[in-house]
């Protein structure tokens, strides 16, 4: 008998989008991944400091579903699931490595999420493409609540950055969503200032 299979025939595994029973192997059915490939990927016009930037899905259906797993269910394990995606489509990848950099968060919704989406992220997409991982080398200098905010104000109030030192000549920067683009363009801002040439940018969904 297979025993590392057993849990899965005992508590058939759920797919995290749709609910019903998928591979054990995989975190999403069949279906839910045809409806994923089928809505991206997602490129156009980048914010305002970005050279380029892609992103796995709209930000609707199937691919909201999963963020929304990620973030605010507790399904944490997806986010390999979702960094692996991101990889795919990431701009440089086959062309030079870039410093992988996430966009920082907001402390105080970190502590309330337990986890900070776009750091998670990051990392896992360092392991990934195998390129250079910096982490904590930006900060917010203050609030930066976008989140709930109508348009106009995140594009005229967008958050505060600064990086702590000199920034790599590449950079690829990560986050989970881009609805406006303000938070990635005053990252690039930041990067730019301390030294960065280039900065792409990678997200999971773009909001329109």
């Amino acid at each position: 008998m297979d025993w590392a299979r057993l849990p899965g025939m005992l508590v058939p595994p759920l797919c995290a989008g749709c609910g019903e029973r998928c591979d054990p192997a995989a975190p999403v059915c069949r279906d839910c991944l045809w409806r994923l490939d089928a809505s991206g990927p997602v490129g156009g016009p980048p914010p305002t400091g970005i050279d380029r930037i892609m992103s796995v899905a709209d930000h609707d259906g199937i691919a909201r579903t999963l963020l929304a797993a990620y973030k605010f269910r507790g399904l944490v394990g997806l986010g390999g699931f979702l960094a692996a995606r991101m990889a795919d489509v990431a701009p440089g990848k086959r062309t030079e490595p870039r410093t992988i950099v996430p966009v920082p968060a907001a402390r105080a919704r970190s502590r309330l999420r337990g986890i900070d989406p776009a750091g998670d992220l990051a990392r896992r997409l360092a392991g990934h493409l195998e390129w250079p991982h910096e982490a904590g080398g930006m900060k917010r200098t203050g609030s930066g609540r976008q989140r709930g905010r109508a348009r106009s104000g995140r594009i005229g109030d967008p958050p505060k950055m600064r990086t702590l030192h000199q920034s790599p000549l590449t950079v690829l920067l990560v986050d989970d969503v881009i609805t406006t683009g303000a938070t990635l363009s005053a990252c690039a801002a930041a990067l730019r200032r301390s030294g960065a040439r280039r900065v792409d940018a990678v997200t999971f969904t773009h909001r329109v």
